[in-house]
């Protein structure tokens, strides 16, 4: 069996962040203690990032919890979670003291409208009002169309593993791939 390569990292400074601004007919709104099965559902729509049911999403919203409920973030339609982004605190390990932007998700019906830049600046708000100065995330290497919003958002490519120099070398030759041809 293959061992799984480490998760691209990326990084980013919390200064001189764009503004947020929420598109027509969508709302932007903070976790609840009770949405453990909103997420869990709208992880499920996504379909990207595994399998997701409420044992699954119940830890996250745990007292102990390392994602603080007024650093998560849902956009709702019609009071519906259509995208989500949560920050994510790093009190031990090798991340301390720099937290996580994480699970970053959008349904597919409604891709394509800047959702993810949205719910990824909420946090990325969040985080640097609560006196952070840099944000990371993780991404896997096939997920071209979020890597593009990361960028765009001001991230860079961290390197925290061997492989990674030349999986980022493969990604931004599909990214520029995928430009020519729009």
């Amino acid at each position: 069996m293959s061992e799984q390569p480490s998760q691209l990292h990326m990084k980013r400074s919390l200064t001189a962040l764009p503004e947020l601004d929420v598109p027509p007919g969508y709302v932007l709104k903070h976790f609840k203690p009770d949405d453990a099965a909103a997420w869990a559902a709208l992880m499920h729509r996504n379909g990207e990032l595994g399998e997701w049911d409420i044992s699954k999403a119940a830890p996250y919203f745990a007292a102990d919890s390392r994602m603080p409920l007024e650093g998560a973030f849902f956009i709702t339609m019609g009071g519906e979670p259509v995208a989500t982004a949560q920050l994510h605190l790093m009190p031990d390990g090798p991340y301390v003291p720099i937290p996580e932007l994480g699970w970053v998700a959008v349904v597919p019906a409604h891709q394509g409208h800047g959702l993810a830049t949205v719910v990824c600046l909420a946090v990325m708000r969040y985080a640097a009002a609560a006196g952070h100065h840099e944000i990371f995330l993780r991404t896997d290497d096939p997920r071209l169309p979020a890597i593009w919003t990361y960028l765009k958002l001001g991230f860079e490519p961290w390197i925290t593993d061997t492989s990674h120099p030349g999986r980022w070398q493969t990604v931004r030759e599909h990214l520029a791939r995928g430009r020519r041809k729009t």
